[in-house]
């Protein structure tokens, strides 16, 4: 029996159609992905399975049970979204157990030392290597991805956990050590729901794969039986020859903007040169200082050193 189960729900807000006629299927001691383009409805059908959402139409049962009809079960699923959501400058230990009722942590005096002593198991469980009384704004982005997961399992009454992209803040060493610790949830018979556009992570986790497109299933299989292309397919609604190389089909326009040495508070002697007619991606991970460069550019920072030039004029 599923753990977790939603049938033909649809959600409708004014001018769109979310959700239309989905269906979804939890098992015990799975690792379920979730998989779609921006816009695929990923996002709605998560706050539907959390309860944050009522559907139009359709059921979602937990442990067998409607849960539309009994809110409570809810509190068997737990989520950790893509987005930070701890205090800054509030302690490790103090975020850990938030709330507080939730986690077993009650009663009328709630100190310090008590949190402190009841982290420590949970922080060594997920390989958090952190005091429990430092601040959340003085340890890394990973720490914090970690602390937030670990966060939504103090909740005693969760059975399934949906991560929500828990590896675009990560490295590639960081997201090995979380995916063993998404495999020992697995062994320990939780299930866990996770979405991703990374194709290599769902081959390197999932049991099964649940493919949204416009707000509809378009595929559910064992991701054993789902090729790359399949997937792609899919997602977009569009044949490709993963083999096929891009080319631009014309030369390079002129040169718009050019940035040479440009520095600022978190970052230093940035080059580049964005050309007519061309798209040009940054990549990196949280906290690398990509906005920073931009903002600086638009003139919302100031520059510490360096020159940025449009259309040759500084």
């Amino acid at each position: 029996m599923a753990l977790l189960n939603a049938q033909g729900v649809v959600k409708t807000f004014p001018g769109v159609v979310a959700l239309n006629n989905v269906d979804l299927s939890i098992r015990p001691g799975t690792i379920h992905c979730i998989i779609g383009e921006n816009g695929a409805g990923k996002s709605t059908l998560v706050k539907v399975l959390t309860g944050v959402y009522v559907p139009d139409k359709g059921e979602v049962t937990i442990d067998g049970q409607n849960a539309l009809q009994h809110p409570q079960l809810f509190s068997k699923v737990a989520y950790v979204p893509q987005e930070l959501s701890l205090f800054p400058e509030m302690t490790v230990a103090e975020n850990l157990f938030m709330p507080f009722a939730k986690s077993g942590i009650g009663g009328a005096l709630v100190t310090g030392r008590r949190l402190n002593r009841a982290a420590i198991p949970h922080l060594e469980r997920f390989h958090i290597a952190v005091s429990p009384q430092a601040l959340v704004k003085d340890i890394s982005i990973s720490e914090q991805q970690l602390l937030q997961i670990a966060r939504a399992l103090t909740n005693r009454s969760a059975e399934v956990l949906i991560l929500d992209e828990p590896t675009t803040s990560l490295t590639d060493q960081e997201t090995e050590r979380l995916f063993r610790i998404v495999r020992r949830l697995k062994d320990e018979k939780h299930s866990v729901v996770f979405i991703s556009h990374k194709l290599e992570e769902m081959y390197a986790l999932g049991d099964e794969i649940t493919v949204m497109r416009n707000g509809e299933q378009v595929g559910n299989a064992p991701i054993a039986e789902m090729t790359p292309r399949q997937l792609i397919i899919l997602m977009s609604g569009k044949d490709f020859d993963l083999d096929e190389s891009f080319r631009p089909e014309k030369p390079r326009g002129k040169v718009l903007l050019e940035v040479k040495n440009l520095s600022g508070s978190r970052f230093r002697n940035i080059d580049f040169t964005l050309h007519e007619g061309e798209i040009l991606g940054f990549a990196g991970l949280i906290g690398a200082g990509r906005s920073e460069i931009m903002q600086t550019i638009f003139g919302f920072l100031h520059e510490t050193g360096g020159e940025v030039k449009m259309n040759g004029e500084r």
